[in-house]
């Protein structure tokens, strides 16, 4: 059966990076790689298995527990956060399914989970909370409603309130955030694109903005330097483990 990312993509859940191979589990005949195909040797209690369009995998409690066992925290809490910003799975099922894995990566495991929030409303979003952790910053409120100068309602995808300065609000700017954007509202790109210039005007009444795309959230320092410009606080030191990614997966991308 799917297990692990294959199961992750059957159930529908992004997570911002290239799978690997194909992983499947279930058979203590065979393992090993080949041809692409991953398999492990697994028992699997028949509650952990699962029918999606008519193929057999994993659960998805079970393939998020296992994929935040194995891959680094970005792909473990975007595809954590998507799952639960769906409404398809309770944190607690996620543990539960923990509990019936090997120890190996558990503790990194139940980290991710309780990092996890059903706030983030894309995979960008979730690599910027998590890379922003990692880089020592203090975490940001999720969606914060604010008022404009206009007095009309805005939501930002995160908010620091800095002490003596303004708050500052944080947009990522995915790679498709435009052209989805016209596309549900029946405009054109740059229709789209002058609206969301307007919108920063308006919120630039009581709050400071700053901007990031993918490629600051891929190299760490760049989006470093853009929060310490802004002066976001810092509550710990800057980890030294920031692994690279790999390539980045644009159609994983939630907004």
């Amino acid at each position: 059966m799917f297990a692990r990312e294959s199961a992750l993509a059957l159930h529908g859940i992004p997570y911002g990076a290239e799978p690997e191979r194909v992983f499947t589990t279930g058979d203590r005949r065979t393992a090993g790689l080949k041809a692409g195909v991953q398999h492990a040797r697994v028992d699997l209690d028949p509650e952990d298995v699962t029918t999606v369009h008519g193929l057999r995998a994993c659960t998805l409690p079970y393939a998020l527990a296992d994929v935040a066992r194995r891959r680094e925290p970005r792909v473990a809490v975007a595809a954590i956060d998507a799952a639960l910003h769906a409404g398809l799975v309770q944190r607690g099922a996620i543990l539960t399914a923990l509990d019936r894995q090997g120890p190996t990566g558990r503790s990194r495991a139940a980290a991710a989970v309780a990092f996890a929030d059903a706030a983030a409303e894309s995979v960008g979003e979730s690599w910027s909370r998590v890379t922003i952790r990692l880089l020592g910053f203090e975490a940001p409120e999720l969606q914060a409603v604010v008022a404009g100068g206009s007095g009309r309602l805005w939501r930002g995808d995160f908010r620091w309130r800095r002490p003596g300065r303004r708050p500052l609000l944080g947009e990522f700017d995915g790679m498709q955030k435009y052209g989805e954007l016209a596309a549900r509202e029946g405009r054109s790109g740059a229709s789209a694109l002058a609206a969301e210039k307007h919108r920063e005007d308006d919120l630039r009444f009581e709050h400071d903005v700053a901007r990031w795309v993918w490629l600051d959230v891929l190299r760490p320092e760049r989006l470093e330097a853009i929060l310490d410009r802004h002066e976001v606080p810092r509550i710990a030191r800057r980890s030294l483990w920031l692994p690279d990614p790999g390539p980045l997966r644009a159609s994983g991308t939630r907004r």
